[in-house]
Formats: structure tokens, sequence, C-alpha cells
């Protein structure tokens, strides 16, 4: 019997990928009638690699570089390990990849946004480690795919895992590229363009006569709120739910980008426009 390796779990893959990954590990187990567990896990390693390809994930296994807590595979593009461990630069191949894809097909198509939506470099990983909260509106020039998993890491338990933060918003970049045919980073801007908030109410007045007063908000603010509403709905679905967070993630950016109202995002933004509305 084979040693055992580290392996996705159900949860890490999509649904439509698990027979896929079933019969190839399947196959892998009956050809295992040797001893040699060395030989096994290589098999194995191997049979990995070609799923995900099959998959269309441009990524590659390799047991020594294994997450120690949940045995997760690195999703990032830019850094592959060749044959002798050592770190090797490659250039990313035309084929669909989780955390890079070109940006210069995509298009804000709200003018207003265009200077707060960060989509002029393409970043092989969504940690640019940049500092910006050290000046005013400088975070207005971090990768949006960054901000979006930054905003993951929310509720103190997520606090600075950005590993599973990326992981989740890769492969949900990869069911909405199988669902839509689309670049999912298109349907991410699309998403927080319909969901930011273009009117919302704030309080005027000293502590004894306080009233609600409705303001136009800011480019700036229309996309972090935007960023927080998406990421809180996902949260909120993915509990107690059968779907994993990268699915719901995916529901709720291809819903926010139709402007559907399943997106709970599209129906916080109704609500609080609504409520300025009131107080004109």
């Amino acid at each position: 019997m084979a040693a055992k390796v580290g392996i996705p779990t159900a949860a890490q893959l999509s649904l439509s990928w698990q027979w896929q990954f079933a019969t190839t590990m399947t196959s892998t187990m009956d050809r295992d009638d040797s001893n040699d567990s060395g030989n096994a896990a290589i098999r194995i390693s191997a049979d990995i690699t070609n799923l995900h390809s099959m998959l269309g994930l441009n990524t590659r296994w390799n047991a020594r570089h294994r997450h120690a807590k949940d045995n997760s595979w690195q999703l990032f593009s830019s850094r592959r390990w060749n044959a002798s461990g050592r770190r090797c630069r490659r250039r990313p191949s035309g084929r669909w990849c989780p955390t890079f894809r070109k940006v210069g097909e995509v298009e804000v198509k709200d003018i207003s946004l265009t200077d707060y939506i960060a989509l002029r470099n393409a970043v092989y990983t969504p940690h640019t480690a940049g500092r910006y909260q050290n000046k005013a509106f400088k975070k207005a020039q971090t990768p949006i795919v960054e901000r979006l998993v930054n905003s993951l890491m929310m509720h103190g338990r997520n606090n600075g895992k950005k590993l599973m933060a990326v992981r989740i918003v890769a492969h949900a970049f990869e069911i909405i590229n199988l669902l839509t045919d689309a670049n999912p980073i298109q349907i991410l801007v699309d998403a927080i363009i319909n969901t930011g908030p273009r009117e919302d109410s704030t309080r005027i007045g000293s502590a004894g006569t306080v009233r609600r007063q409705a303001v136009d908000v800011s480019p700036l603010r229309r996309v972090n709120t935007a960023i927080t509403l998406l990421t809180t709905g996902t949260r909120e679905s993915a509990f107690r739910n059968v779907k994993s967070i990268a699915e719901c993630l995916a529901d709720e950016l291809i819903n926010a980008a139709k402007g559907s109202s399943n997106s709970y995002a599209i129906k916080k933004r109704d609500e609080m426009e609504r409520v300025a509305r009131s107080n004109r």
C-alpha cells in the first residue's frame, strides 16, 4: 500500500472537478502493486501534476513545498521548483492561470472609478507587500485582486492567513472562468462597479439635534464599500453551507456583475440608496 501523501480534500476542489480527481487517484491506486512507497509517491505526484494540467491550473505539485497545516499546493505561477528543489523562474503560459491574467483587456465601464480600480500593472501574485498606508489615498494604487484578497482576511480567526485567501480567490476565478468563459478579473470589476453605492446617508448635527442627511459617495469609498459588501456576502453565504467559500465567492461575483437581486451586495446597495433617498 502506498504511503500517505498530501492530497486535496473535497472542499479544496470545485464540485465539477471531483469526479476527475477521483478517476485519476483510483487509477493510481490500482496500478500500485509494489511495496515501494517512494515510487508510489512519485506516481501520485505525477498524476496530480497531470490533473492540474487537465483542470487548467498553471501549478506544479511538489511534496517538499506543502503548507504545514493543510497540505495545500502553491498556486503562485511565479514560484516554481525544478527537479533539484531550487526555485526557478518561468514565464506564464498562454493557458488560464488562477492568479495571473493580462489586465490590458479589462475595461472599467464607469469613468469615475478608472483611477481607483488599479489594473495598470499585471502581478504574478496578489501580494505586493507595499506600504499603501503611509500616504492618504495611496491604497487606490493597490491591485484590485489584492484588495479582494485582503478583504477576505476578516474576523480574528482569518487574520494573517493570506495564503488561504489567495487560494480561495484563485479557485473562485477558475470557477468563474468555467461558468462564464470570461475573464474573471472583468467579472470582478463589473461586480465592484454595480455594487458601489452612489448615495448614502450620514449624521448631521450635535448630540441634542442629530438628523440623517443624504450625501454623495466618493469614488474611493464606492470601491471600498463594494469590496466589503462582496466579501461579507460571501462569508455569510458560506457559513453552514455545503458549498465551499470559493464557490460562494464565484456565485456572489457573477450575480453582482449581472446586477441580480440574488447578490447580497446588490441588495445591501439598494437598501443604502433607499435610506439615503428618504433623507434628502
